[in-house]
């Protein structure tokens, strides 16, 4: 597992001839309980365009992120979907928590990512930074939340808490 935050500006490596050819800018996915549609890239070099690598063409996801060669890297699709994921309709960061209730429980503060599977597993929530610092962050399942417009509804969920000073006490 590994923190979407952790991937954000890894480079990206060819297989092929083992050179950089960028770093990741962003996951990109529409569906949370779905399998990435890839990742969004940022060349190397002055005055290049954002560029596009799908999930199939991801070898590995480590340190780097291993993909087959150059030719992995497309351009980005006008379509209209794809450009409503790149431009972050579907992106959950940042989004209110709330329970079935409407009790607030926070607000997402990142994405875990499996990198073998190629799915987000869990969404980790931030009630504050003092909150956090004292009670610690609290990991949620995907398969526990519904997306409902700008807010994430949990339906039953098994919290697990990182960090937090009461937890090491």
């Amino acid at each position: 597992m590994i923190f979407l935050k952790n991937i954000i500006g890894m480079p990206i490596v060819s297989l092929q001839d083992k050179t950089t050819l960028g770093e990741i800018n962003n996951i990109l996915y529409k569906n949370i309980n779905e399998k990435i549609i890839g990742i969004l890239i940022d060349e190397e070099g002055f005055l290049k365009n954002p560029k596009i690598i799908y999930n199939d063409d991801i070898i590995d996801i480590n340190k780097k992120i291993f993909i087959r060669n150059s030719e992995s890297i497309f351009d980005i699709d006008k379509s209209k979907a794809l450009l409503d994921i790149i431009n972050g309709k579907y992106n959950i960061l940042d989004k209110d928590v709330y329970d079935l209730k409407n009790n607030f429980y926070g607000k997402v503060y990142d994405l875990i990512l499996d990198e073998k599977m190629r799915t987000i597993n869990y969404i980790e929530i931030s009630k504050g930074f003092l909150t956090d610092l004292m009670n610690g962050l609290k990991l949620i399942k995907t398969k526990d939340l519904d997306i409902i417009e700008d807010k994430i509804i949990l339906r039953n969920p098994t919290f697990f808490t990182r960090g937090g000073i009461k937890n090491l006490l």
